[in-house]
C-alpha cells in the first residue's frame, strides 16, 4: 500500500493519466465552434450521382486520382481548397502529393442574391478529369472575385484558366474529345433603370418589391441575376467560347449534360423560351406545383425552373428542342446510340398528343429520333416503374439496357419496336479496367474519415488521416433512432448523445436540429445530410459543439412528410414529429421536457414556427435562420404566387383570409411564449423584410425575441461557407441554447 507522500504522488498521476488518452497523449478537451470549423473535409461527388460521394476521382485511364480538400481558417476569414493526386500503380505510390494550395473567402455573390458559394460547398465542385488523364476542371474565382472555369495539371501544377466570363460560370460539362459545354449568369447593364429612376417611371404589372427597393426598375431583378445563363461551347484550352443560344436560358441546368460518342451533339436541359398550356396536363406533383407557379406568375421563383430537353449541335453552335414534352425535375437518365442518331431518355414525360398514364406521371422511358423527335416508347413492368432508374445503356445498335436499383430490363429492337429480351450480359460491355490499387475514404456516424489504399493482394494502408488533431477533442456518441408521431407515421433521427452523460438518472436538455440528418455511412460535427460535415459547416447547425457543452442534438429527417410538402398538413406533421421524438427520448429518461429546444433553416423554419405557435407543448429556446414563415407579408413580397396560397390551403383574400388567420404563424404570435431567435444570412434589405412581420409583431407583443444579422451580409448567402460567417451562426446558436437550457 501506499502511504505518505507517495500516495499523493499516485493521486496526482492517476488524475493526470486521467485526462490523457494514452500515457503520453495530448489531453482530452472540448470541441468548440472554432474547432469545428478548422477541420478539414473532403469534396464529394458531383450533381446528378449520390451526394454522399466517395470523394476519390480516377482518371479516365485508371492510372492516378484526386481528391479536394477544403479547411476554414478563422483568423485569415477563409477557405484554404488544397488538391492532391496520387498514383494507382502501387501502394508505394499510392499517397497523395500536394498538386496546388489555393484559399479564397467563400463569401456569397456581391449582386443581392442567396447564390451558394459554390467553391467549397461538398458535392458542387468536385474536380472533372479531362480525357488527356493529366489535367482536371473545377470552378474557381478569378481576381475579380467572378468564378471562372479552371485546370490544374496533377503532374506540372499548372493552373490555367480557361474561361474569362464577365459574370459567373454556373455549369460544365466535358466532352469526350476533352471540349467543354458551360453556362455564364448574363451580364446586365443597370443603365436602364438608372434612367427611369431619373425621369419617372410606371411599376410594371409583375415587378418584386424587393427589386424595386434595390433601385432595379427596369424589369430586370434578383433573380433574373441570379438564374439566368446563356449557354457557351468551348473546343479547348486556348480557343474562344462560342455562344450556342441567342435566348437567356432562366434557370441553370440541374442534371449533367450527355454526350454522344464522337462529342458533336450534347443533350442539355434548360428552361424553352415558352411554356406550352398543355403542359398542366402532366400529374407528376412536383412539375404541377411549378406549373401552377407559372400560371399565376411566370415570374415567380419556382416557375423559373420548367426545364425542357435541348439538342446541341457543338459543330454549328446550334440547340433545339429535342420534342415537345417536358424535362423531369431531376434524375433523368440518358444514353445517345451508337450511331448518335437517337437518344434513349428515362425517366420522362411523353409528349400529351399520345401520352400513356406513365407519360403523363413522367415514369416513362423512350428511345427518340435526334433530328424528328419522334419516339418509341419503352413497356416497363408496374412493379419497377416507380423505382429509381440508375442508368440506361446501349449494347449495340439494337439492344438497350435500363438499370433499376435491383434490377436491369434489357430490350431488343424487332420491326423497329423495342421487345422484352431475356437479361444476359452483352460481351461487347468490358467492364473499366480495375486499378493495381483501389483508393476510399473510409468513415461512419462515429468514426472520422481516413483515405485507405488497398492493393489487388488484400495489403490495406491509411494513407491519409484528415483530422488527427480530432482524437484530442471529446465527442458525443452517435447513435439512430426512430419514433412515431401521434398520426402513427414513421420518422428516424440521428441522436448526438451529451459528451458527458450523467450516471445518476438526471435529465439532460435537447435540441431537435431540422433539415435531414448525415447518414450511418458518413460522419459529420454538424448533423446535417448532404452537406458539410466537418470544416466551415452552415447556418445554426452544431451538434458536436452543443454535445460538449451537456445537451443531446436530434437531427431529424425530412423525407417522411414528403408526400405532404406544400400542403397544410406539412408543418402539423413535423409538428407532431418533433412532439413524438422529445416524448420517445424523455421515455428513455434520456431527456428533460422542460428544456427542449428547436432549429429551423429555410423551408423548416415555416415548421418550427408553426409548432411555436400552434403546438400544445412548450419549448425552452428556438432558432430560425433563412427562412420562409408561412406569413403574409412574405407572400406579399413574392406577389401572391401560388406557393403560399398551397402551403396554407387558401388564397390569402376574402374567405381564405380565415385559413390564414387559423394557420399562419405570424397570425399566431399571441401564443408565442419561447424564446426565439431569428437569423438573416442572405438577401441584404430582403432578409430583413422577409422576417419583419414575425418579429415586429412578437417585439411589440413583448416576446421573447431578438433578430440577428450575420457579419457582412452583402456577402452572404443562403448557405453560408466563409469560416467568420459560419462562427457567427454557430457560436450564437451554441450560446442561446445554453442560456435558455442550462439557466
Amino acid at each position: 500500500m501506499f502511504r505518505g507522500p507517495a500516495r499523493y504522488l499516485l493521486l496526482i498521476l492517476l488524475l493526470t493519466l486521467g485526462s490523457m488518452r494514452s500515457f503520453g497523449g495530448p489531453a482530452v478537451k472540448p470541441l468548440t465552434v472554432a474547432d469545428a470549423i478548422e477541420t478539414t473535409r473532403f469534396m464529394q461527388s458531383a450533381r446528378g450521382q449520390d451526394p454522399r460521394g466517395d470523394g476519390v476521382f480516377v482518371s479516365p485511364d485508371r492510372q492516378r486520382y484526386v481528391i479536394m480538400l477544403i479547411r476554414g481558417d478563422l483568423k485569415r476569414r477563409c477557405n484554404w481548397v488544397e488538391i492532391l493526386a496520387g498514383r494507382l500503380d502501387s501502394l508505394e505510390h499510392a499517397e497523395p502529393k500536394r498538386v496546388a494550395l489555393l484559399s479564397t473567402d467563400s463569401l456569397g455573390s456581391p449582386d443581392p442574391t442567396f447564390s451558394v458559394p459554390a467553391v467549397t460547398w461538398p458535392g458542387f465542385n468536385p474536380p472533372v478529369w479531362l480525357p488527356d488523364s493529366l489535367r482536371v476542371a473545377f470552378y474557381w474565382p478569378d481576381s475579380r472575385d467572378v468564378v471562372q472555369l479552371a485546370s490544374l495539371n496533377v503532374v506540372t501544377g499548372e493552373f490555367v484558366y480557361l474561361t474569362h466570363a464577365a459574370r459567373d460560370v454556373t455549369s460544365f460539362d466535358v466532352s469526350p474529345t476533352g471540349g467543354f459545354l458551360y453556362t455564364a449568369l448574363v451580364e446586365h447593364s443597370r443603365d436602364a433603370s438608372e434612367e427611369l429612376l431619373r425621369n419617372g417611371f410606371t411599376v410594371k404589372d409583375d415587378a418584386l418589391l424587393v427589386d424595386l427597393l434595390n433601385g432595379d426598375v427596369d424589369g430586370y431583378g434578383a433573380f433574373d441575376r441570379a438564374h439566368n445563363v446563356q449557354w457557351f461551347s468551348l473546343a479547348g484550352l486556348g480557343e474562344n467560347a462560342q455562344s450556342i443560344a441567342p435566348d437567356t436560358d432562366r434557370w441553370g441546368p440541374i442534371v449533367p449534360a450527355v454526350f454522344s460518342s464522337d462529342g458533336r451533339q450534347v443533350l442539355i436541359q434548360r428552361s424553352p423560351s415558352q411554356i406550352p398550356q398543355n403542359w398542366s396536363r402532366y400529374t407528376e406533383r412536383g412539375f404541377a406545383l411549378h406549373m401552377s407557379a407559372y400560371q399565376v406568375s411566370p415570374a415567380d421563383l419556382m416557375a423559373r425552373y420548367i426545364p425542357q430537353l435541348f439538342v446541341v449541335d457543338r459543330l454549328s453552335a446550334t440547340m433545339r428542342p429535342l420534342w415537345s414534352a417536358p424535362a423531369v425535375l431531376a434524375n433523368t437518365k440518358a444514353a445517345w446510340s451508337p450511331d448518335g442518331r437517337s437518344v434513349l431518355v428515362g425517366p420522362t414525360f411523353l409528349p400529351t398528343e399520345h401520352s400513356d398514364t406513365a407519360g403523363i406521371a413522367g415514369l416513362a422511358i423512350a428511345e427518340v429520333e435526334a433530328a424528328s423527335g419522334r419516339y418509341r416508347q419503352l413497356k416497363i413492368p408496374d412493379d419497377l416503374m416507380h423505382q429509381p432508374v440508375r442508368a440506361l445503356r446501349w449494347l449495340g445498335s439494337n439492344r438497350i439496357e435500363v438499370i433499376y436499383a435491383t434490377s436491369r430490363l434489357q430490350f431488343t429492337r424487332a420491326s423497329k419496336e423495342w421487345k422484352p429480351a431475356t437479361a444476359i450480359v452483352d460481351a461487347r460491355q468490358s467492364p473499366l479496367e480495375t486499378p493495381a490499387v483501389r483508393v476510399v475514404f473510409r468513415q461512419d456516424a462515429n468514426t472520422p474519415p481516413v483515405l485507405y489504399g488497398t492493393d489487388s493482394t488484400g495489403v490495406e494502408r491509411a494513407l491519409l488521416d484528415l483530422n488527427p488533431e480530432l482524437k484530442n477533442f471529446s465527442l458525443g456518441h452517435v447513435e439512430f433512432i426512430d419514433w412515431k408521431d401521434k398520426q402513427g407515421r414513421a420518422w428516424r433521427g440521428r441522436l448526438y448523445h451529451p459528451v458527458r452523460e450523467p450516471e445518476n438518472g438526471t435529465r439532460v436538455p435537447l435540441v431537435i436540429q431540422t433539415h435531414g440528418y448525415a447518414s450511418p455511412d458518413q460522419f459529420s460535427l454538424y448533423g446535417k445530410g448532404n452537406a458539410p460535415g466537418l470544416g466551415p459547416g452552415y447556418s445554426v447547425y452544431a451538434a458536436q459543439p452543443l454535445a460538449n457543452r451537456g445537451i443531446a442534438v436530434l437531427q431529424i429527417g425530412d423525407d417522411e412528410a414528403r408526400s405532404l410538402i406544400a400542403t397544410p398538413e406539412e408543418p402539423e406533421a413535423y409538428a407532431s414529429a418533433y412532439e413524438g421524438a422529445v416524448e420517445y427520448l424523455a421515455g428513455r429518461g434520456l431527456v428533460d421536457v422542460n428544456r427542449v429546444g428547436l432549429v429551423g433553416f429555410s423551408r423548416t423554419g415555416w415548421h418550427v414556427m408553426y409548432a411555436l405557435t400552434h403546438s400544445s407543448f412548450r419549448y425552452a429556446a428556438a432558432i430560425t435562420s433563412d427562412n420562409m414563415d408561412g406569413g403574409y407579408i412574405q407572400a406579399a413580397l413574392q406577389n401572391w404566387s401560388a406557393e403560399p396560397s398551397q402551403d396554407i390551403g387558401a388564397e390569402p383574400f376574402g374567405e381564405g383570409l380565415k385559413a390564414w388567420f387559423e394557420r399562419s404563424p405570424a397570425f399566431g404570435i399571441d401564443k408565442l411564449t419561447t424564446p426565439l431567435r431569428i437569423q438573416i444570412e442572405s438577401w441584404r434589405v430582403e432578409g430583413l423584410m422577409g422576417a419583419w412581420e414575425l418579429y415586429s409583431r412578437a417585439r411589440y407583443l413583448h416576446k421573447p425575441v431578438e433578430l440577428y444579422v450575420i457579419p457582412t451580409t452583402d456577402r452572404g448567402s443562403h448557405g453560408i461557407q466563409n469560416p467568420w460567417q459560419s462562427y457567427a451562426a454557430q457560436q450564437g446558436a451554441v450560446e442561446w441554447f445554453e442560456a435558455h437550457l442550462h439557466p
